[in-house]
């Protein structure tokens, strides 16, 4: 009812004033009230304001007592006119309510030029068609020049409607100059446009007497001001010019109305478009400064120490927690890194002064990132406080902007480096306890492959008493003697030297090892077990095979617990099937050694899991060897994995380890 009755007043008012000698209204505003009403509503509605527009526009236009023929070719003009703007406004514009250049421009041309323009046309050649029309160029030339000025002056501000209502508050100043503005037009108009002096004789420089208005206008108020500013002019000057008044009255009637409209529409089209840009610049400037509050906040918040470079390497931003970690760092080149200083002169000038060794990882490092030769750098480094010693990470993004420069972050990691020592130390203590355990396992083997040479060792001394005891004493039988307790006695040395190793607890020592050789040695630890388990040891160790670098003992404790685990597996075979394969081989990325088993095998289930902590199929295991073995393996870079035989059954653990720096 609204969308009527706007309509209607709107049709009242362009049909009673028409341009002189002519049947073209010098306003006609409906088609811009419904353009702008379909603009701000959904497509599935139009169709409702359509049909409350038709009899109100029928009841405008019978009063006037136009024919019937004309009413309904102005209908379709009007709403195809205001149908073809909408449509191809929404289709460039997402969010017409939203006033920028680009918005504004998808108006001027759809709304104001390219919609009026058909639409005109085809009004114009119906009436040609019934024979109604005597000058159908004209008239489609006045109809799309006011149908423009209508759409171009009525259509921003009924847009901008809303936002204007919603300022709650306005100050007295702002109020008083919402009210000196249109006065101020109300009396430059009158002189110029209708005013007692005006006459033919104006010259046209005092038509740019409201230019300081409009333009005070359009900075001040935006696009509703410029547009009512226009259009409040458009009245007085289609007033003038109806009453033979103002500067547009010189020429014939239809030429006078072409000047007026022209002038009008020159005097709008740019006065909009600078504030639709300085709406926009508005708009950027508000989301500049909200992502700049953002940006900050979010800095502030941020324990890690950020700083941003730009190209040259001069911190342009910071965060306190850089600041503050730039005050307190112990770092040499680090005390000196503030905002508005050069970072990477920083780091040469540490780098040339010898004091501090990370000060040349960080410069190579940012000069990759800032010459686009990487896309991300990162390093660990330490450094000595009074509360002791802090582990930091650095780590340096670039920024993805075209005038380059970095992100860099220091991260206090010491937390995370103790939990990590912390860590490793209790696997440690908890392979040490395996080991134990494990030698538990084989202590009876072990003191049956000690009593040996000590046997052998005192059955030895004591027949030597026996030949010293004799006269002659035969020398070269108490060297015989003697040779055989020296012999015994490195036996058992041996012995009891493995079981030293295995029973320490010390740091991991990286060595280079011949796997064969660290094989051999665990078959001749557990050589009394298996004889004792009936248990035959195939070995098939590859010659030539390089280096791996790797802990001894350690490894010595993963092919021991896997040389354990077979012989368990095969326990319930006869004893001729009671067969392990221990094998070495290259591989791509390392030396691989193989223990294989002639057992039950893996079950499905429990393939995906064997490696858990406290996961086993052993009676009475507590699900920790293997779980040990591969976090050993781990840390020396390598793979421990499982595989069930398909020929002959059992099972194969698989241990591949990179082979040693250097070595071919």
């Amino acid at each position: 009812m609204a969308v009527a009755l706007c309509y209607f007043l709107g049709s009242l008012l362009g049909l009673s004033l028409p341009f002189p000698s002519t049947q073209i209204s010098a306003i006609w505003l409906p088609n811009a009230i419904l353009l702008a009403v379909l603009l701000l509503t959904p497509r599935r509605r139009w169709w409702i304001y359509l049909l409350a527009v038709f009899p109100v526009h029928l009841l405008a236009q019978m009063l006037k007592e136009i024919p019937l023929q004309i009413v309904l070719i102005n209908f379709a003009g009007n709403t195809g006119e205001a149908l073809l703007g909408a449509v191809a406004i929404l289709h460039f514009t997402a969010e017409p309510r939203r006033f920028d250049r680009k918005t504004m421009l998808a108006v001027m041309v759809f709304g104001g030029l390219v919609a009026p323009a058909l639409s005109s046309l085809g009004v114009a050649a119906l009436f040609a068609w019934i024979g109604l029309g005597t000058a159908p160029f004209l008239t489609w030339l006045l109809r799309l020049l006011t149908d423009a000025l209508a759409v171009l002056t009525l259509v921003p501000s009924i847009l901008l409607a809303r936002q204007v209502f919603r300022r709650r508050t306005l100050s007295p100043w702002r109020m008083a100059e919402a009210a000196a503005l249109p006065v101020g037009l109300l009396v430059v108009g009158m002189l110029i446009f209708v005013g007692p002096e005006a006459g033919p004789g104006r010259t046209s420089i005092q038509l740019y007497a409201p230019f300081p208005l409009l333009l005070w206008a359009a900075v001040r108020f935006g696009l509703p001001g410029i547009s009512l500013s226009v259009l409040l002019l458009d009245a007085l000057a289609v007033y003038g010019a109806i009453h033979g008044r103002g500067p547009f009255t010189a020429q014939l009637p239809i030429e006078n109305a072409t000047s007026l409209v022209l002038f009008l529409l020159a005097v709008c089209v740019p006065l909009q478009l600078l504030a639709a840009l300085l709406a926009e610049y508005a708009i950027a400037q508000k989301e500049h400064r909200r992502a700049e509050t953002l940006h900050g906040a979010v800095l502030t918040s941020l324990h890690d120490h950020i700083g941003v470079i730009d190209r040259a390497g001069v911190i342009i931003e910071a965060n306190e927690s850089w600041q503050g970690f730039v005050r307190d760092s112990g770092l040499f080149w680090m005390n000196r890194a503030s905002v508005g200083v050069n970072y990477l002169e920083v780091c040469r000038s540490a780098v040339r002064d010898n004091r501090d060794a990370s000060s040349e990882q960080a410069l190579a490092g940012l000069e990759a990132i800032l010459g686009g030769d990487r896309n991300r750098f990162q390093m660990e480094y330490t450094f000595l406080t009074s509360s002791g010693e802090l582990w930091f990470e650095m780590s340096a993004e670039p920024l993805q902007r075209p005038e380059g420069g970095a992100v860099i972050r220091h991260t206090d990691v010491t937390g995370r480096k103790q939990a990590e020592l912390e860590s490793r130390e209790q696997r440690m203590a908890l392979a040490h306890l395996t080991r134990v355990a494990m030698l538990g396992e084989l202590s009876g083997a072990m003191a049956h492959e000690l009593n040996q040479p000590l046997t052998a060792i005192l059955s030895n001394a004591q027949a030597g008493q026996r030949l010293l005891a004799r006269e002659p004493v035969d020398l070269a039988e108490i060297r015989e003697v003697l040779k055989d307790i020296a012999d015994d006695d490195r036996r058992a040395g041996a012995v009891i030297h493995r079981l030293r190793a295995m029973l320490k607890k010390e740091e991991l020592a990286l060595q280079p090892l011949d796997l064969g050789e660290v094989a051999r040695e665990v078959l001749d630890l557990a050589r009394s077990d298996l004889i004792t388990r009936n248990v035959l040891v195939t070995t098939r160790l590859s010659p030539g095979l390089p280096p791996v670098r790797g802990d001894r003992v350690q490894l010595q404790q993963v092919l021991l617990n896997l040389m354990l685990n077979a012989c368990e597996s095969i326990a319930i075979s006869e004893p001729p099937e009671r067969r392990v394969t221990v094998t070495t081989t290259r591989v791509a990325d390392g030396v691989q050694i193989s223990v294989g088993d002639r057992g039950t095998g893996i079950a499905a289930d429990a393939m995906n899991r064997l490696f858990e902590p406290f996961f086993t199929t052993k009676p009475h295991g507590l699900g920790l060897g293997l779980s040990i073995c591969r976090s050993i393996v781990t840390d020396h870079g390598g793979r421990l994995w499982a595989t069930n035989n398909e020929e002959k059954g059992g099972a194969t653990f698989h241990l591949v380890l990179p082979a040693a720096e250097g070595a071919r």
